[in-house]
């Protein structure tokens, strides 16, 4: 099997609600008729606080701790954390067109209040396919998430509105 995507490069502000976008542009191929992706591994890096998250078809995973469980029309998951890494294994039967939608809807979130500022690596590590042989491919595709504490510096970085109505609690710097 075959994926590409493109990672982004983003931030996310302590605070925030939500998640950020982390793949884009994926395009993937069994390369075999009749065949399904089975399995797809994740693994994220430079964890530090409880309440960080992959959003997966729109359910949050935590990556806090060891787990598994069951995703809404997409398969069951399992996760495992080591340190300041975690380890994601998604398994599935999915088409081309799943598995593109599914890269593409990965987000990264992180619900602690009191963020620890640092870069957390999202990594796609290996796909799978539901054939008997040459089913598995290694893959090194990363997006990075530049997290920053909520009291941190806002930099506006396009657009013209740089007075202090454009602040996000708290003053713009150059």
């Amino acid at each position: 099997p075959s994926l590409s995507a493109s990672g982004s490069n983003t931030v996310f502000i302590g605070g925030m609600a939500g998640s950020v976008d982390l793949f884009s542009g994926v395009t993937s191929s069994t390369n075999d008729s009749g065949q399904t992706f089975s399995s797809m591994t994740l693994r994220v890096e430079g964890l530090s606080d409880s309440g960080e998250f992959i959003n997966v078809g729109g359910t949050n995973i935590s990556l806090d701790g060891t787990a598994s469980g069951t995703l809404s029309g997409i398969g069951s998951y399992s996760i495992f954390r080591i340190g300041n890494a975690a380890i994601l294994q998604l398994e599935m039967s999915a088409s081309s067109e799943q598995i593109n939608g599914l890269v593409d809807g990965l987000r990264y979130g992180n619900s602690n209040e009191n963020v620890t500022a640092g870069t957390r690596q999202v990594t796609l590590v290996n796909i799978s396919d539901s054939g008997n042989s040459n089913n598995n491919t290694a893959l090194n595709i990363s997006a990075s998430v530049n997290v920053l504490a909520s009291n941190a510096a806002l930099y506006v970085t396009s657009g013209s509105d740089t007075g202090d109505d454009a602040g996000f609690g708290g003053s713009i710097q150059d």
